[in-house]
């Protein structure tokens, strides 16, 4: 891990609980990239990035792409789950895991009946040729899927009203092993609208941050208005809260670092000691506006989402923060021009070694943050829906 603004809920109190510039890319979509989908069947809503490929979820598809050479992109293989019913939609991707051969996605579906699902497995054994391995479905009124992490044999899937842990011990088959709801009121987070630069403003996406965490037996979930949850899933058939931090906003993402999770929230970041997980406490705060997620790099931490530039147009930022004093976080760039920016809603970020892979609208955007004090733009695509080609 989004939404248009809602009043924030507000919780008080944390404790346990009581009751130089990129080169022309090579490609960048799809040539039916103007069908019916909806949001935008181009936008980049999930990445997670291993080796030399990025793993995109974009509208209900899994994009492969090398990323060896940023200045080079080139799509690689793609796949997608079409529901039988050609009148179903088949959801919008909110979240890429992987683990071994697989790729889990989560979709955030628009209706919800029978046929549809909120999780895909993808076989990416071949990263050229991805298929369907199996799907999902959560049956929960009115749910929908905002995130997954992955751990052993089993899938842990953040929807709107709870965690739904998964048995994929068989990836053609997976199916429930345990379910937890959020005492929480659902609802909340961020609608960024999404722009192209030739046509304005295109569609919205919700954009969702990485909000579900996992650590040794421990799952942290940005509950959004129930702030920062902590479950002990040891069992996973009973997943048992043992923690609960308010974060006084929609929580809307979660990253673990040692003993901090770093928590965002539509109206900046919380620093907040887990070390205890029955009684996590904040201990530091940033304050921006319109935030999706946060994730932490080497006494630093990366913050996305949409912000408001000068001449009140909507544009995707990236932010550094120096967090080395956890209590007193600040931005590396006091003046957010400083910070490379992009058109359109940043909706997704992935880490891996230096670079930062951002989903921005409909494109791929890899920006180089080894220095964190200057971090550049090293490589991306152009969002005008070419058909996939070969390197």
């Amino acid at each position: 891990m989004a939404l248009a603004v809602v009043a924030p809920f507000i919780l008080a109190g944390c404790g346990q609980r009581s009751g130089p510039v990129a080169a022309t890319p090579t490609v960048a979509g799809f040539k039916d990239a103007k069908d019916s989908f909806w949001p935008e069947p181009g936008i980049v809503g999930a990445i997670a990035v291993r080796g030399n490929h990025a793993f995109l979820g974009i509208g209900p598809r899994l994009v492969v792409v090398d990323v060896s050479q940023p200045d080079r992109l080139t799509i690689v293989g793609h796949a997608e789950y079409r529901p039988k019913e050609s009148f179903r939609h088949p959801g919008v991707a909110t979240s890429v895991a992987l683990s071994g051969n697989y790729a889990f996605v989560t979709h955030n579906l628009v209706t919800r009946g029978e046929g549809d699902v909120d999780l895909v497995v993808f076989d990416v054994s071949n990263p050229a040729a991805p298929t369907v391995a199996g799907t999902y479905y959560i049956d929960h009124w009115g749910a929908s899927a905002l995130g997954v992490a992955v751990a052993g044999q089993h899938a842990y899937i953040y929807h709107t009203y709870g965690l739904e842990v998964v048995d994929i011990s068989r990836p053609a088959a997976p199916k429930r092993a345990g379910r937890w709801l959020t005492p929480a009121k659902p609802g909340g987070g961020i609608s960024i609208p999404v722009w192209d630069g030739t046509r304005g403003m295109v569609g919205h996406v919700v954009a969702a941050g990485p909000h579900v965490a996992l650590e040794k037996n421990l799952a942290y979930l940005a509950d959004r208005s129930g702030g920062l949850r902590i479950l002990d899933v040891s069992d996973p058939a009973a997943p048992k809260e043992i923690g609960v931090c308010a974060t006084r906003y929609y929580a809307t993402g979660v990253v673990i670092e040692g003993k901090h999770a770093f928590v965002g929230v539509n109206y900046g970041l919380r620093i907040i000691d887990v070390s205890d997980p029955s009684q996590p406490k904040e201990i530091g705060s940033f304050n921006q506006e319109r935030l999706v997620g946060a994730v932490p790099r080497a006494g630093h931490v990366l913050l996305y989402g949409p912000r408001i530039d000068d001449s009140g147009g909507r544009r995707g930022g990236l932010r550094v923060l120096d967090v080395s004093n956890p209590a007193a976080p600040r931005e590396v760039h006091p003046e957010p021009d400083q910070a490379p920016t992009v058109d359109g809603g940043v909706v997704a970020l992935a880490l891996q070694d230096s670079h930062a892979y951002l989903g921005v609208g409909r494109q791929l955007v890899i920006v180089d943050v080894s220095d964190p004090r200057k971090p550049a733009v090293v490589g991306s695509t152009d969002g005008r829906g070419a058909a996939p080609r070969s390197p």
